[in-house]
């Protein structure tokens, strides 16, 4: 018995990686990984940061705007703008409807403004209520932005 508590209470010392350096281990691993995911996210992102910024701005923080642009599975190059609103954006109120159009049209003037809008073929504007204990009310508009006017103060650039 004396045999077996020894074993335990003394490895051998050619066993393997002690812990205290599998735990370090994993702290760089995990510092690496954060680093790695950070960076590809700001990267990733950095294109969208000035219009994300200037609809925070317009809109207000609680609109928690997210811009997102590329293409997605083989289909086409699409800037999607996605915000929250503290109205139903599905109401036809006409003073509901009017806003709506009001927001459609600035979020188009700042997409010319803070980014190559040409360079896309599709605007996707997603506008969300969040409604407690009840699914999200959405409201979404797709537009080619071949037919979208370009606003008089936004220069053509190539």
């Amino acid at each position: 018995m004396s045999d077996l508590n020894s074993e335990w209470n003394n490895p051998d010392p050619d066993q393997g990686v002690p812990g205290s350096w599998v735990v370090i281990g994993m702290f760089v691993f995990g510092i690496i990984a954060t680093g790695i995911l950070w960076t590809y996210s700001r990267l990733h992102n950095a294109p969208f940061i000035p219009l994300r910024r200037a609809l925070a701005e317009e809109f207000s923080r609680d609109a928690a705007p997210r811009v997102e642009g590329g293409r997605h599975h083989n289909g086409p190059m699409t800037l999607r703008v996605v915000m929250k609103l503290d109205f139903d954006p599905r109401s036809e109120d006409p003073e509901v409807v009017a806003k709506i159009h009001a927001i459609r049209d600035r979020i188009i003037e700042l997409a010319w403004q803070q980014t190559r809008l040409q360079d896309y073929e599709i605007l996707e504007i997603k506008l969300i209520q969040d409604v407690p204990e009840e699914l999200p009310r959405r409201h979404e508009i797709t537009l080619p932005v071949a037919e979208l006017e370009r606003p008089a103060n936004i220069e053509a650039s190539p």
